[in-house]
């Protein structure tokens, strides 16, 4: 990928593209990216990379009241392959997408088995979701 600098939604938008989904749902997975690296930053991580599984995990997160809105940003990301890398600080952040890859998505079922009897955004939801990654692939 080209090492043009972009903002979050900029870099959303980027690797949501084709996925039809609205402005207002691409700006759930630019949340995620400042949310990842806040927390990169907070536990003092040399590693300035956001692997797609880390927005995977950060939007399962995210307010139960938006799920319906931001489950199909989830769904997307598993047809992706990514990772961006940041610098600045909150609020002033440029992001890179040094690797950009789509995959196939998983089939819808098994999409939402991941979180049939765990409870959307739970760790056993969330650990199910992980390992749709290859995560070696993908840091």
């Amino acid at each position: 990928m080209n090492k043009k600098g972009y903002t979050a939604e900029e870099a959303a938008s980027l690797l949501l593209r084709d996925s039809n989904l609205s402005e207002w749902q691409v700006g759930f997975l630019a949340v995620a990216l400042d949310e990842v690296a806040e927390h990169h930053e907070r536990i003092d991580s040399a590693d300035k990379r956001i692997a797609c599984y880390e927005c995977a995990d950060e939007l399962t997160q995210m307010n139960s009241q938006h799920r319906g809105s931001i489950e199909p940003v989830v769904y997307a990301v598993t047809g992706l392959s990514f990772n961006v890398s940041w610098q600045g600080g909150y609020g002033e952040r440029t992001f890179f997408v040094d690797q950009y890859q789509r995959r196939d998505l998983l089939p819808r079922t098994d999409f939402d088995a991941l979180h049939d009897g765990r409870g959307w955004g739970s760790n056993a939801h969330r650990h199910a979701l992980r390992a749709q990654f290859d995560t070696k692939e993908t840091v």
